[in-house]
């Protein structure tokens, strides 16, 4: 499945945009391909998402980092703090 747009909300802060997205889908679906492919027009690279995964089963939060945007395709990288 991929991310839709009542899911999937949007903040604009400073030079990249914050992004809040719910879903009952497992974290390998998120990390997976295509996910967030139709927000590529909207996404940018550095923009941070935020999200709630697995809400109806054994929640889990993570933030993700917009990679690279090519051909509509968003890639991601988990957001990691040192």
């Amino acid at each position: 499945m991929a991310a839709s747009r009542t899911d999937t909300w949007r903040q604009n802060i400073g030079p990249h945009a914050r992004w809040y997205h719910r879903t009952t889908e497992l974290e390998a679906t998120i990390e997976g391909a295509n996910y967030f492919d139709a927000f590529a027009d909207e996404m940018e690279v550095g923009d941070v998402i935020e999200c709630s995964i697995d809400i109806d089963g054994t929640p889990l939060g993570n933030h993700y980092v917009v990679s690279t945007i090519t051909a509509g395709a968003v890639a991601l990288t988990q957001f990691n703090v040192a």
